[in-house]
């Protein structure tokens, strides 16, 4: 079943093992002259970056780090970096955390798994950059998370605080979501 499926592959990595190529491997660059020596490099940066997760439990999961690769790489290094900190001072541990770049090892196997990864996480984490709400696959992580986590008495999981959104230089805050236009947003090769 999907659900034992997501048991099986649901990884996450602890927050003192992330640095900025988490952000930087993925994010657009423009044309190398060689491009298969690029591509090269990215396979070997996600191959790190994979060996960084460790199989966890349903659950266990602090936060799903939900960000746009078209923002700034090192305003979203920042952001979390500071987020960590605050995390640590308050628990006395690392946050283990769900981000794709370590988490998601074959994107056509696991993508379908991502409400599972979502609903094991017990918070999300929105990056939000100038592009969080213009990107569809953003979006569509918040959608899902708002709806996993809602209460059968109307209470949103952004009211109770299980969502929280740094805003990074340019983006859009928690109250620009009431007036988004989905109908916006792009897919990822747009």
């Amino acid at each position: 079943t999907a659900i034992a499926t997501g048991r099986e592959r649901l990884r996450a990595v602890r927050g003192d093992q992330l640095t900025l190529e988490v952000f930087v491997s993925q994010h657009e660059q423009p044309a190398q002259e060689h491009p298969q020596h690029a591509e090269h490099t990215l396979v070997a940066t996600g191959a790190r970056l994979l060996r960084l997760a460790e199989p966890v439990q349903m659950g266990s999961i602090d936060a799903f780090v939900s960000h746009s690769w078209r923002d700034s790489p090192e305003d979203r290094w920042a952001a979390l970096s500071r987020w960590r900190e605050g995390f640590v001072h308050e628990h006395g541990r690392e946050p283990v955390l769900w981000i794709d770049a370590c988490c998601i090892h074959s994107a056509e196997l696991e993508i379908p798994l991502l409400p599972i990864f979502l609903a094991s996480c017990r918070s999300m984490l929105v990056l939000s950059g100038p592009t969080y709400l213009t990107r569809m696959w953003t979006v569509a992580e918040l959608f899902m998370f708002e709806h996993m986590h809602a209460q059968t008495d109307g209470r949103s999981a952004i009211a109770r605080g299980m969502v929280q959104m740094i805003v990074l230089p340019g983006g859009p805050s928690l109250e620009d979501l009431r007036t988004f236009d989905a109908r916006q947003c792009r897919c990822l090769y747009q």
